[in-house]
């Protein structure tokens, strides 16, 4: 009597259980069904056993030329079996590259503090918030670009990694949903392909100064264009183990003095006299030959380097250049810098320093 009461009990609520998983089952793979059509993809359902761990749930498609697979899997058994999704795309970066960005948790105080966290991007908010490791700093603070940065804030309880020529976006927990499904693969696209963001922003750049945009191995981007009479530069690149934006104005004529202009005197050159008459607020100016550059430092220029900031400025023989801390996305920015660095180029070849 037990038994069949028992039974009575537990057999219809089995039932109820297949049926609400079925039902949950048939609503993701309408989600990622959806999703695989918009990504102009295949999608395979996902294939279950009894015995033996089924095929997961699987969406293959190509996206601006790169692979992208989207799928699921478990880690743990019986209570402490958790269901992951995964994004794995290929990256545009050099196959050794490496690099991992997950969110801050209970312990990552403790990591901090014992080294763990080997890279600091510079903005205050994101190194807080999340936990940055790669081989090589210098790229990763141009790989997490401003741009980049600003998806990876949309995501919730997520680890990204580059390695062996792929980023791989893992998500805590199935995404059952389209929205949000889409919305993380686009994440991954982004995060693959950093350098895309930088040469998209600097399309504006390009068409104003009628500059040609590149690709520039391994990981780098370039604007080369002319504007004023001067050759201008703009560029991502590494400069003493440091990821910057880097823009060179070419001197139109004549050669200039050495100059820097730093905020942190220790960066300016050992052998430069400290110019007092040039007021630059927070900077400092040093050079070869202080009265010649204060002369090209007039009231734009000083206005253009405080719209820039923060930035270092230096100059001698044929160029000017400045370099900005990582990957910069900021049009306005970047315009500035060009102009700034292209008024003192142009300043020098009109024979201030001549």
């Amino acid at each position: 009597m037990e038994i069949a009461a028992a039974l009575a009990f537990f057999v219809p609520l089995a039932v109820a259980l297949m049926v609400m998983a079925k039902r949950q089952g048939q609503r993701v793979d309408a989600a990622w069904l959806e999703v695989a059509d918009k990504l102009d993809g295949s999608y395979t359902p996902e294939r279950a056993a009894w015995v033996l761990a089924g095929d997961p749930r699987r969406i293959v498609a190509t996206v601006g030329g790169r692979r992208v697979v989207v799928d699921h899997f478990d880690t743990g058994s019986g209570k402490n079996r958790q269901t992951h999704t995964r994004i794995t795309t290929e990256a545009t970066t050099a196959p050794d590259s490496r690099l991992t960005v997950t969110e801050a948790g209970l312990f990552s105080g403790l990591a901090r503090a014992v080294g763990f966290q080997d890279v600091a991007i510079g903005d205050v908010a994101f190194d807080e918030k999340y936990i940055i490791k790669s081989d090589h700093p210098g790229w990763a603070t141009l790989w997490l670009n401003e741009a980049v940065r600003r998806k990876i804030r949309r995501l919730k309880d997520f680890k990204l990694q580059i390695e062996n020529g792929e980023a791989i976006l893992v998500r805590e927990n199935l995404i059952e949903h389209a929205a949000e499904l889409l919305s993380a693969v686009k994440v991954s696209l982004v995060f693959a392909d950093s350098r895309a963001a930088v040469l998209k922003a600097w399309k504006p750049l390009a068409k104003k100064y009628d500059g040609r945009l590149a690709r520039v191995a391994p990981d780098f981007a370039r604007l080369a264009a002319q504007h004023a009479g001067a050759k201008v530069t703009v560029e991502t690149c590494e400069v003493r183990g440091e990821g910057v934006t880097r823009v060179r104005a070419e001197l139109a004529g004549g050669r200039a003095p050495r100059f820097d202009v730093v905020q942190n005197e220790e960066d300016a050159g050992s052998d430069l006299a400290r110019i007092e008459g040039l007021d630059l607020g927070e900077y400092s100016a040093f050079g070869s030959n202080p009265g010649k550059v204060e002369q090209a430092f007039d009231e734009r220029t000083v206005a253009l380097l405080f719209r820039v900031s923060p930035v270092l400025v230096s100059g001698g023989d044929s160029e000017v250049e400045l370099q900005m801390a990582g990957a910069v996305v900021d049009v306005t920015r970047c315009e500035a810098a060009v102009e700034l660095g292209v008024g003192l180029a142009v300043g020098m070849g009109r024979g201030i320093y001549r």
